[in-house]
């Protein structure tokens, strides 16, 4: 499940961005997890994800409390500052 080209990239980050902030836990992880291995892979993918994205990760890692949510959201922000520096 991972995404190398920029186009697959800007149509699925966008997608699990909203996914993320959909309700549902499981919604939630599945998008977590997955703009992490978007990020991780693809530092270029950063330039895809805009502020209300940033808004929902910022959220998520404020508030939850549990590891596979607010942990990975963490995770994602940190890469994404990372690859901004680079």
């Amino acid at each position: 499940m991972l995404f190398y080209g920029f186009s697959n990239n800007l149509s699925v980050s966008l997608h699990f961005c909203k996914q993320a902030a959909l309700p549902s836990h499981a919604d939630r992880n599945k998008a977590l997890y997955s703009l992490n291995a978007i990020v991780r892979k693809n530092p270029n993918a950063i330039n895809v994800i805009d502020q209300s994205c940033m808004a929902t990760l910022n959220e998520i890692a404020e508030t939850s409390i549990l590891p596979n949510a607010g942990g990975i959201a963490k995770e994602i922000l940190k890469n994404i500052d990372i690859n901004k520096k680079i």
